[in-house]
């Protein structure tokens, strides 16, 4: 709803004096609005900003023409600025407007960047040669709002209410051009640094596309983020705007956690120890009997005579003199498996099943076949003829390769011999079946009958340098 007051800026009186209803408005389109410009700013060069936040309260309009005139509240349009902490005000600059904001100075006092400010459309002292106008402040005698708000000498500010019956206003004149809204459509009215939560409501007055004659005031309400879910466990029963980020209680009663950590029992951070106690103390229970290793140090059963892994109480416990072979008091052995009294006769391929029940000597492949080539193709092929080593019709080459292309292997020595043309071993020095590294490899020139290159001959024996001189048989 639209409210008209005729006349220009005058005292703060005439915001609730002369009204009458003009036209109709969309009132969505008028609301305050908070930016976030930092986030716990913590330590500058002259003053201490830790746990406090600095926002900006922009006013938005429904025309980018739309002019902001003043932000007041009175007794009959009873305003607030509130926090839940306090206000932070730089000094020796700052002041209740943007005025006391000097961009040059930042380097020497870094906190007046933060400072505590009212104002209609500037962030800082105006500038004629852009049409801006100073920011201009009334105040009730009787309750003053600036000194709680900028008490002066650094001290902290308070929030503050305008319900008397003069009440507070910030404004400028219409002629200048602060409080146009511009292709924005807003226009910033404060910038606020608390260690607190914003909360309170403003009434802003508004010259619709311009046009003095065409006035609208509006109860504006700050918006307080928070949980409005009052089923939620973070339900914040002070704000008036949902953030988005209700949340719920987890099994450990934290509101908003993730509960019980993946590999923990409990929410403090336990664990299942080797016997599955939620944070006991064993480490170890190889056996899986039950009992901690570090108790139990049989891993396995003790028998009925207290015996790790013993044959129990055969007759007496403790019998004695067993005869050779006997595994136990009972005179049982152990059979193929190692079965004390076991039944198994035969485990030919030590694979650890009996062979009657195993009859493959050797290993099942994946097509079930015993000491079979494998799933080549299909399992099941029939009829491979002598010789293939599988279902391809390939056959094993000189390495023992199914289907490889090695032709010779003459000396076994498992290199093919169109890689190796060594029939034999080469020696130290290179040499196929050389005679080593004597003295320096590469001799040549051997004398007729010497078996290396110091001049040494065959022995009776045959060893190269011996000193056998005989074998007659």
């Amino acid at each position: 709803m639209s409210i008209t007051v005729h006349g220009q800026q005058p005292s703060v009186d005439s915001f609730i004096n002369d009204l009458s209803i003009v036209t109709t408005i969309d009132p969505t389109q008028y609301t305050i609005e908070i930016d976030t410009v930092a986030v716990n700013i913590g330590p500058l060069g002259d003053a201490d900003l830790t746990g406090f936040n600095c926002y900006r309260l922009y006013v938005t309009a429904g025309n980018p023409e739309d002019q902001l005139s003043a932000i007041f509240g009175n007794e009959a349009t009873p305003a607030s600025l509130l926090t839940t902490g306090q206000f932070f005000q730089s000094t020796p600059l700052g002041a209740v407007t943007p005025s006391g904001i000097f961009e040059s100075t930042w380097g020497l006092y870094p906190s007046n960047e933060f400072d505590s400010f009212v104002t209609i459309g500037i962030d800082g002292p105006h500038s004629s040669a852009n049409g801006e106008g100073e920011v201009l402040t009334l105040q009730s005698s009787t309750n003053p709002w600036q000194p709680v708000f900028e008490p002066g000498n650094g001290a902290l500010g308070s929030g503050f209410t305008l319900s008397d019956l003069t009440g507070g206003t910030w404004f400028t004149q219409p002629n200048y051009t602060n409080g146009i809204a511009g292709e924005s459509q807003r226009v910033l009215i404060a910038q606020l640094t608390t260690n607190g939560t914003l909360s309170g409501n403003l009434f802003a007055q508004f010259f619709l596309d311009g046009d003095q004659s065409s006035t609208i005031y509006l109860d504006l309400d700050i918006p307080v983020y928070g949980c409005t879910d009052d089923t939620a466990c973070n339900f914040d029963e002070v704000a008036n705007t949902d953030d988005g980020n209700c949340q719920d209680l987890d099994d450990c009663g934290i509101c908003g956690g993730s509960g019980i950590e993946p590999g923990n029992c409990d929410c403090e951070g336990n664990q299942l120890d080797a016997l599955g106690n939620c944070g006991g103390d064993c480490a170890a229970d190889a056996d899986a009997d039950g009992i901690c290793d570090d108790v139990d140090d049989c891993v396995g059963q003790l028998d009925d005579c207290g015996i790790c892994n013993g044959p129990g109480a055969i007759y007496d416990c403790g019998c004695a003199n067993i005869p050779a072979g006997d595994c136990d008091c009972n005179g049982n052995q152990l059979d193929a498996l190692g079965n004390c009294g076991g039944d198994c006769t035969a485990d030919a391929d030590a694979d650890g099943i009996c062979d009657d029940v195993d009859d493959c000597v050797g290993q099942l492949d994946d097509c079930g076949i015993c000491n079979g080539p494998g799933a080549i193709y299909d399992c099941g092929c029939t009829n491979t003829p002598a010789g293939d080593c599988d279902c391809n019709d390939n056959q094993l080459d000189a390495l023992g390769n199914c289907g490889g292309d090695c032709a010779a292997d003459a000396d076994a020595d498992g290199i093919c011999d169109d890689v190796d043309d060594c029939i034999g071993q080469l020696d130290d020095c290179g040499i196929c079946n050389g005679p080593g590294t004597i003295y320096d490899c590469g001799c040549t020139g051997i004398p007729t009958g010497d078996c290396d290159c110091n001049g040494n001959q065959l022995d009776a024996l045959g060893n190269c340098g011996g000193d056998c001189t005989a074998d007659a048989d």
